[in-house]
């Protein structure tokens, strides 16, 4: 079918994406005080494997932080409001380029999407600093992009983690690609992958039907091989 578009991922004018909203793409330096210190105790929690019900014997760190959060309060507040004015609020075509393939389906994760054509192959445009996109490199891309090492597949289905992406082709195989710092692709490691990669460990289980991504992982279902 068509594609129709509506929100902040994209300005329609120029294709420049909204990376400053939530501090995307930015320095640690150039977040806000109140942004820096959520993500410093974030850190610290995760390392000290912590929770905030371990925080209540610290009163003064509590009111410190509450502090700084209201006084950062304003600058947020701005931001949010000039984030919201760039947004795009009507639902409007997304342009697949001249020749305006038909889409079978379609999935987004974190600042980009994935599109599933009918005619086989996959187009895929916004943020691209983990390779999400599938096209070998790190541009950001304004416009779907055709990804051309799936062009001579007929693709089924796609789904999208926060920086990564799994599709299954007609045959019931599976490619991931994007971010895999997490052993989310499953390909046995952890590294990013910039282009669409087989994943070979499910050829000898059976064949793929369904694919699902969280956050940071990848569920796929098989019919099994007897």
């Amino acid at each position: 079918g068509r594609c129709y578009t509506w929100g902040s991922v994209l300005k329609r004018s120029g294709g420049h994406l909204h990376s400053d909203a939530a501090g995307y793409g930015r320095s640690f330096t150039e977040l806000s005080k109140s942004a820096q210190r959520m993500l410093k105790l974030s850190v610290s929690e995760y390392i000290t494997c912590s929770d905030a019900s371990s925080r209540h014997n610290e009163p003064n760190e509590a009111a410190a932080a509450a502090a700084v959060a209201e006084e950062d309060s304003m600058e947020e507040h701005d931001l949010l409001e000039d984030y919201r004015r760039t947004a795009q609020v009507e639902v409007l075509p997304l342009n697949l380029g001249q020749a305006q393939p038909r889409v079978r389906r379609v999935a987004s994760g974190f600042s980009f999407c994935v599109l599933l054509l009918e005619g086989g192959g996959a187009m895929a445009y916004g943020f691209n600093d983990r390779f999400q996109l599938g096209l070998g490199d790190r541009r950001i891309r304004g416009e779907p992009t055709p990804i051309p090492e799936l062009e001579p597949l007929q693709l089924v289905d796609v789904a999208c983690g926060q920086q990564h992406t799994c599709v299954l082709d007609a045959q019931g195989c599976a490619y991931s690609w994007g971010l895999g710092s997490f052993g989310q692709l499953g390909h046995g490691g952890y590294v990013d992958e910039p282009r669409p990669r087989l994943v070979t460990d499910l050829e000898t289980l059976g064949t793929c039907v369904a694919v699902a991504c969280g956050h940071l992982h990848t569920v796929v279902m098989l019919t099994p091989t007897y």
